[in-house]
């Protein structure tokens, strides 16, 4: 009751008569002295209560955005297009976290037929990454999507437009019909329109997992993966 009482008046829910405010503010600087732990108790209150409103507003931002989001014509690649749970992962090529997850998605998809991932390009550390979203997404025309994302996230070059340029011509692609390709206005678009859906979303960095409809920042381990995979199975 006292933690209560201590919470509404720091939330500001509680006014009390002018008459009553030195008395009673004595009560409760008592109480708080006789139980400082009441103080610790109101400000997790007030933490639990925040993070729930935080999660009701990002679960009302994917419930509006999520057909946009798991869109997969705007995703550079498809894996296990017939799968009937869908994991889309929004990453950039210069992101250490997304590097490490490259092995846990790979592995997750191959052993699970079920399980549809689509790849969508959110290139937010520079120039850069914006060449490595446009190298991938033409690459997946070249059948050698895979080849790159593999051999882009395992290589430190991928932070300049020549290191990039050198992982796509060692994985063997044609790169007289790449650099063409890299200026088609199309692929600039979609990772424009990709990159605003994510923000609208809550999206603000990678990578970004969604599963299920539910969004999970940050790197995940396989044995996480599985477990919301296998939450979606039912």
């Amino acid at each position: 009751m006292k933690k209560a009482i201590f919470l509404s008046l720091i939330m500001g829910s509680i006014s009390l008569p002018a008459a009553a405010d030195e008395d009673f503010d004595a009560k409760v600087l008592d109480a708080i002295r006789r139980n400082p732990v009441i103080v610790l108790e109101a400000l997790q209150s007030i933490k639990e209560m925040q993070a729930a409103q935080q999660q009701a507003q990002q679960d009302a931002l994917m419930a509006e955005h999520l057909p946009a989001l798991l869109d997969a014509s705007t995703a550079s690649h498809v894996k296990n297009p017939e799968g009937t749970i869908t994991i889309v992962e929004y990453y950039d090529y210069n992101c250490g976290y997304c590097k490490r997850a490259e092995s846990v998605v790979s592995s997750v998809a191959a052993e699970n037929p079920d399980v549809r991932v689509l790849y969508k390009e959110f290139p937010i550390f520079g120039e850069a990454s914006q060449h490595a979203a446009r190298v991938s997404m033409a690459l997946e025309q070249q059948g050698l999507f895979e080849e790159f994302h593999r051999a882009a996230m395992a290589s430190d070059d991928t932070d300049s437009v020549v290191g990039i340029d050198r992982i796509a011509r060692d994985i063997g692609a044609d790169m007289d019909a790449l650099a063409a390709a890299v200026e088609t206005p199309a692929y600039v678009e979609t990772i424009t329109s990709n990159s605003d859906v994510a923000q609208k979303s809550g999206i603000a960095g990678t990578p970004a997992f969604i599963i299920g409809g539910k969004l999970h920042f940050g790197f995940l381990e396989q044995d996480e993966m599985e477990a919301l995979i296998t939450e979606e199975r039912g």
